[in-house]
C-alpha cells in the first residue's frame, strides 16, 4: 500500500490507466483517511477519471463528495502562514497587477485564435472540469476544460473566421489561405504529416462551451458544407447533434429538465447522420435517449441495447431503458432494467439521473403512471435513501389496484424498517 500521499496519487494514476476504476476507490477505503482527506482524495480521483476520457465516472464522484473540500484553518499551518503574511503579499500582488495592466494597455497583443486553441487542447487533459459543470451537475458533452466568456469568445471567433473564410486576395483564395493555416496547426499538434484536427469542431466546441449554440450550429454546419471526408462529416454530425440537444434542454427551478422536441428532433436526425461512422457506445444512448424524448419507444430500446452491447456498463444506459418499458407498460421489463445496473456495482450519484427522469415523467403526466413511484421508491432504496422510498412506496399503493405489485411495495417497505 501506498505510503506517502506522492505514492498513493501515483498508484490511482496507474490504476485509472488501466481501467480499474474500483480497485483505485478501494485503495482509497482501505487508507482509513479522515473524512476531510477522504473527500480530498476523491475529487483527485475524479479529476484522474476525467481526464482518462470518462466523464460519467468522473462527474459521479464529484456529485457524491458534493462541493469541493476545503481546508479549516486548523487543519493547516499555510492557512495559518497565510494570516500572517497576507498583506505584504496583496500589496505585491497589486503592484504587479499594476505593472502588467500598464505593459499589456502600452503594448497591445493581437488576438492569435492559433495560440488559444493550442492552450484549449493543451490544458485539456490537466484540469478538471468541476468548473465547468452545467446545472444540475452534468458536466458538457465532450468539452474542454478552458473556459472563456461568450461575449470574449465569440467576437474573437467571428473576426478570426471573416478573416479566413470571407476575404480573397490577389495571389491566394480564403480557402488557400485557411487550408495552409489548419494544416500549419496540425502540424503542431500531431506532427509533420499527421492529420486529425478539423477546424469547425475546433471552434464550434469552444462556441458550445460558452452557450453561443446558435453560432456553434451554424459552423458546424458550415463543415458540412466544404468536408469532403465521410468520416470527418460523421465527427462533425455528432458534435451537431450534442449541440442540438443541449439548445433544446432547459433547466426548471425545482432541478427538473424540459425539452424544446424539434430541437431533440434535429438533434437525434444529426446522430443519425453520424452513427454509420462511429463505434460510440454514448452515441448510441444518446440516440436512444432522444428516441425516448420523441416517444419513439421501440427504436429508443434498440438504439439503447445497441449501446450496451459496445459498453455493457452504461448504467445510464440501462436506466434509460427502463423508463422507457415503463412509457410501453411492460412493468417488469422496467424493473429488470433498473435492477441490472446493480451487476455493475453503482454509486450512489448514478441514481440521481433515473431518479431524475422519473420525477420529470411523474410531473408531466400525473396520475399517469403510477408504477413511476415503485420505480422511484425502489431507485431511493437502493440508493440507501430510505425515508423518500418509504414515501414512494406509500403513494405507489395509493394510487395503484396491482395487487402483485402492490405486495411486493409492502415488501420492500418491511425490509427498510427492519434495517
Amino acid at each position: 500500500m501506498p505510503k506517502s500521499s506522492s505514492q498513493l496519487n501515483f498508484e490511482l494514476a496507474r490504476l485509472v490507466k488501466s481501467g480499474k476504476d474500483e480497485e483505485a476507490r478501494k485503495l482509497l477505503l482501505a487508507k482509513e483517511l479522515s473524512d476531510v482527506d477522504e473527500r480530498k482524495w476523491l475529487y483527485k480521483l475524479g479529476n484522474l477519471l476525467h481526464a482518462a476520457g470518462r466523464p460519467i465516472q468522473a462527474s459521479a464522484i464529484w456529485g457524491e463528495i458534493g462541493t469541493p473540500p476545503q481546508i479549516s484553518p486548523n487543519d493547516s499551518s499555510l492557512v495559518t502562514l497565510l494570516r500572517r503574511w497576507w498583506p505584504p503579499v496583496l500589496a505585491m500582488i497589486g503592484v504587479l497587477t499594476i505593472f502588467y495592466t500598464l505593459l499589456f494597455t502600452t503594448f497591445p497583443r493581437p488576438f492569435d485564435l492559433f495560440q488559444f486553441m493550442q492552450a484549449m487542447n493543451n490544458q485539456q487533459q490537466k484540469q478538471s472540469a468541476w468548473d465547468s459543470f452545467w446545472d444540475k451537475g452534468r458536466p458538457s458533452w465532450r468539452s474542454s476544460d478552458l473556459y472563456v466568456e461568450g461575449d470574449r469568445l465569440v467576437p474573437m471567433l467571428q473576426d478570426t473566421i471573416a478573416k479566413l473564410l470571407g476575404k480573397e486576395t490577389k495571389e491566394k483564395t480564403a480557402k488557400d489561405e485557411l487550408a495552409k493555416w489548419l494544416q500549419e496547426y496540425e502540424n503542431e499538434l500531431y506532427g509533420e504529416g499527421l492529420s486529425g484536427l478539423n477546424y469547425h469542431i475546433v471552434v464550434a466546441k469552444g462556441l458550445f462551451n460558452s452557450r453561443a449554440f446558435e453560432d456553434a450550429i451554424a459552423i458546424l454546419e458550415q463543415g458540412l458544407e466544404v468536408e469532403e471526408s465521410a468520416t470527418k462529416r460523421g465527427q462533425i454530425y455528432q458534435e451537431l447533434g450534442t449541440t442540438y440537444y443541449y439548445k433544446g434542454y432547459e433547466l426548471q427551478p425545482d432541478g427538473l429538465a424540459r425539452y424544446d422536441l424539434p430541437l431533440v428532433r434535429k438533434s437525434v436526425e444529426a446522430y443519425e447522420q453520424a452513427a454509420p461512422y462511429s463505434s460510440n457506445p454514448y452515441l448510441f444512448g444518446n440516440l436512444g435517449w432522444g428516441y425516448y424524448l420523441l416517444a419513439e419507444y421501440e427504436r429508443a430500446i434498440e438504439y439503447g441495447e445497441q449501446a450496451l452491447q459496445l459498453a455493457p456498463s452504461l448504467n445510464y444506459v440501462r436506466m434509460n431503458l427502463g423508463i422507457t418499458y415503463l412509457r410501453l407498460g411492460e412493468l417488469q421489463n422496467s424493473l429488470d432494467s433498473y435492477e441490472s445496473i446493480l451487476d455493475y456495482r453503482p454509486d450512489r450519484a448514478e441514481y440521481e439521473g433515473g431518479i431524475r427522469d422519473l420525477q420529470e415523467l411523474i410531473r408531466e403526466f400525473p396520475g399517469q403512471y403510477p408504477f413511476g413511484h415503485f420505480l422511484l421508491g425502489y431507485l431511493f432504496q437502493m440508493q440507501g435513501n430510505y425515508p423518500p422510498a418509504q414515501d414512494a412506496y406509500k403513494r405507489y399503493l395509493k394510487e395503484s389496484s396491482i395487487l402483485y405489485w402492490q405486495t411486493q411495495a409492502r415488501h420492500r417497505l418491511n425490509e427498510m424498517s427492519r434495517d
